[in-house]
């Protein structure tokens, strides 16, 4: 049967076909994440925006994008509804290789975070991109792996298809990324730090 297909487009089957494909285990990984993302959305529904016109704490306030936060929340810490219907809408986040969680934007002192609530409305993950903060060892966004490593007592591991992490006294953890699959090989000691999170 003739293929009567334009050979200038892209088809999202074609990139994920297994059949005498190199990128075949590639191809899995991006079809296994985009049902377990697929799957999510449609668990939660659609979302319905709250009018933000009641009164929250103090310590807490909406804007547009972001909750403004005097401190950051704590992981364990269980968020007040009344607080997390006020935000911004959420939106799915890959937390590990294999969880994708209902995430957050919050900005606290100028500095923007991201922070995941399971089902029970608790913290159970908070990460940041933001090149102004700084760990209590002095690690940042952009500061390459030589840096890291000499500033805790811990190794690089490895969460295949998601990142390389290096644990830290503070309880911080500094995630690297390589090629396509996230986790190629061993980044090199110069490899930036791509965020900042903590479990």
């Amino acid at each position: 049967m003739e293929d009567y297909r334009d050979p200038n487009n892209v088809y999202i089957m074609d990139f994920l076909s297994f059949e005498n494909n190199s990128n075949s285990i590639i191809g899995r990984m991006r079809l296994t994440r985009l049902i377990l993302i697929l799957s999510i959305l449609a668990v939660f529904g659609p979302l319905v925006s709250a009018d933000i016109s009641d009164s929250l704490p103090d310590t807490v306030s909406i804007s547009s994008k972001t909750i403004q936060f005097d401190s950051l929340p704590e992981i364990g810490t269980v968020m007040a509804p009344k607080i997390i219907e006020k935000a911004e809408s959420p939106f799915i986040l890959l937390t590990s290789s294999s969880l994708a969680q209902k995430a957050f934007s919050i900005s606290v002192d100028g500095i923007d975070y991201m922070f995941c609530i399971n089902h029970a409305d608790t913290v159970v993950y908070i990460d940041t991109r933001d090149t102004a903060f700084v760990t209590p060892e002095g690690v940042k966004v952009n500061m390459p792996l030589s840096e890291v490593l000499k500033r805790s007592d811990r190794k690089l591991y490895c969460e295949t298809g998601w990142a390389h992490v290096v644990i830290l006294p503070s309880g911080w953890r500094a995630a690297f990324t390589v090629g396509y699959t996230m986790t190629e090989h061993e980044p090199a000691p110069e490899a930036p730090v791509e965020w900042l999170f903590r479990r």
